[in-house]
């Protein structure tokens, strides 16, 4: 008669694939925010463009109004706005929701696009004042050490650029 018993100790084989497998899925999920990031800006300032009228992406926690605290990792809405308010009023279409991303992602924009992005019709990034608009949003995950990160660079032109 064989007796069973159970082990849980790591065989070395999984000790080294299950860091390996946590890295990889580190990775990923930061590229794919960045991507997200840089997509809805593309399309931000493609749609001001094509449409001849002011688009904004901004932070949103519940995919309706813009917000002025927390990161933009809670999210963000991208809409015409047609009045320059910085609100995407009810008569203003929306064009794209991005909700909450995971936790382990932080999303910061240095001053000029801490809260919003916004596009003239001409495809370039304006203040609502009508300042041009230039700065970086930097894409990391939340750890208590050094990390990889991500910079999407907005310059007046518009056109988002990525460095890593």
């Amino acid at each position: 008669m064989r007796m069973g018993f159970s082990q849980s100790a790591y065989t070395m084989i999984e000790s080294m694939v299950v860091p390996a497998l946590s890295q990889l899925v580190s990775a990923v999920r930061l590229r794919s925010s960045m991507t997200a990031m840089t997509s809805a800006l593309r399309l931000a300032r493609y749609e001001a463009i094509r449409r001849n009228t002011r688009v904004v992406l901004c932070k949103s926690p519940n995919g309706k109004t813009c917000s002025s605290t927390g990161g933009w990792e809670q999210g963000w809405v991208v809409f015409f706005d047609d009045n320059n308010n910085l609100h995407a009023d009810e008569m203003e279409t929306l064009l794209y929701v991005e909700p909450l991303l995971s936790a382990h992602i932080r999303i910061t924009g240095n001053a000029p696009v801490s809260d919003y992005v916004s596009y003239s019709s001409q495809g370039r990034a304006k203040l609502v004042s009508g300042a041009f608009q230039a700065g970086t949003l930097t894409v990391c995950e939340t750890s208590s050490g050094p990390t990889q990160a991500y910079q999407v660079i907005i310059k007046m032109i518009g056109n988002p650029r990525v460095e890593k």
